[in-house]
């Protein structure tokens, strides 16, 4: 698989109108003749103009070469087997009688479901997999590095641009989330995965940086939304200690919601190596019907 190179696309659906998309040439184009060229990197951008909110742009390039380095040394390494562990799980109880999709909302620049992708194909499962960030510098940057995945631009908040019931695992690490969204783009059997950072979370590193804390009663908050549309089925914790060098540090500032909160830190102040802890919570929901 390569993207939108493939001659089968994923099951897009037009954001004007709604309709299937279909691939013709380097256009993702309707029945009703709204197309949307495919980039020269593989990705596609969604995302109408009708969508676009004034002020927010995702993810800066700096941000993603940031956390691109730090995820690439596999400090979070441990969370993506798991996630992959869940995937793979989640593919066997689906009701899907064609191919699979597999999606990550708030792809970023790519390392889960690329990292997932990989792998399952280890395992010669066949399924598509897609990531969607709003950012357009997110799903350019993936789009370059990660051929077996297909990257769209599109807002979670507003609309995921795929046919309805045609996703098997949804993936939400960190990122926003759209409950009816998330219920609409799902099979019957599907299974949504979201990540969540535990209290104890990098705990140290932000107690000694300044850094944002994290959202009191976080998970209690996040299933409260859900509910009614969602229903746990499954929590998986995971912590374990990380040994971060100075670069390494400052990566992991400058590459989520802190890199807007530089002051706290002494923005140029020489940072020294640390020990922290990471500490993530993993919950499967499936469809309340």
């Amino acid at each position: 698989m390569a993207g939108l190179s493939d001659v089968n696309s994923p099951p897009f659906e037009c954001p004007v109108c709604r309709a299937p998309l279909a691939r013709a040439g380097d256009v993702l184009a309707c029945a009703s003749g709204h197309s949307f060229d495919v980039a020269r990197e593989g990705y596609v951008n969604l995302l109408p103009t009708q969508h676009r909110t004034r002020g927010i742009g995702g993810d800066t390039a700096p941000m993603l070469q940031a956390r691109r380095r730090f995820l690439e040394a596999g400090h979070y390494r441990p969370l993506l087997d798991l996630l992959a562990e869940k995937v793979a799980v989640g593919l066997g109880e689906s009701s899907a009688t064609d191919s699979s999709v597999v999606l990550e909302v708030g792809s970023g620049e790519g390392y889960y479901v690329a990292g997932v992708a990989e792998a399952l194909a280890r395992s010669g499962a066949g399924v598509e997999f897609l990531g969607m960030d709003v950012a357009k510098a997110a799903a350019k940057t993936a789009a370059k590095r990660y051929s077996d995945v297909t990257f769209f631009v599109g807002d979670v908040n507003k609309r995921i641009y795929l046919c309805d019931a045609s996703v098997d695992v949804l993936l939400d690490v960190f990122a926003p989330r759209n409950p009816l969204e998330f219920a609409r783009v799902l099979r019957g059997e599907g299974t949504l995965l979201v990540t969540i950072p535990g209290d104890a979370h990098l705990a140290s590193l932000r107690s000694a940086l300044g850094l944002l804390e994290i959202q009191e009663d976080k998970e209690a908050k996040v299933l409260a939304r859900l509910e009614g549309t969602f229903r746990l089925a499954g929590r998986s914790e995971l912590c374990y200690e990380l040994a971060l060098s100075p670069a390494e540090v400052a990566d992991l500032v400058a590459m989520g919601p802190n890199q807007w909160h530089r002051g706290a830190t002494g923005d140029g102040e020489a940072l020294a190596p640390m020990v922290t802890e990471a500490s993530f919570i993993v919950l499967t929901l499936v469809p309340n019907w």
